[in-house]
């Protein structure tokens, strides 16, 4: 019964601001000095770890890749913060519509 718009500040937007602000501004732009891609393998894994399944650990990893190389090409945190709460939002978006189907087919 939760409104949509609150379920993409708390789920889309909110993870988007702050684990772009951790992973790519900080791990990072940190681990630059190792090498773009060294930087961005590293921090991508982390940025798997961080989200505590094995079974979701490639698709995880595989988002933080993308992440990572739009902040390396557009030069800007703010691409990354965007791809990343539309993600979620696409995500959250689907859940709640199955979810609403459901219900009112029950």
């Amino acid at each position: 019964n939760t409104p949509i718009i609150v379920l993409w500040l708390l789920i889309a937007v909110s993870p988007g601001l702050c684990e772009e602000i951790f992973f790519r501004g900080l791990v990072f732009s940190g681990l630059r000095r190792l090498g773009a891609w060294r930087a961005i393998l590293i921090s991508s894994a982390l940025f798997a770890v961080a989200h505590g399944s094995l079974y979701r650990f490639l698709p995880t990893f595989t988002l933080g890749i993308m992440l990572a190389f739009v902040v390396l090409r557009s030069g800007s945190i703010l691409c990354s913060m965007i791809a990343h709460a539309l993600n979620n939002g696409v995500a959250v978006t689907m859940m709640s519509a199955r979810s609403q189907a459901s219900f009112a087919s029950a």
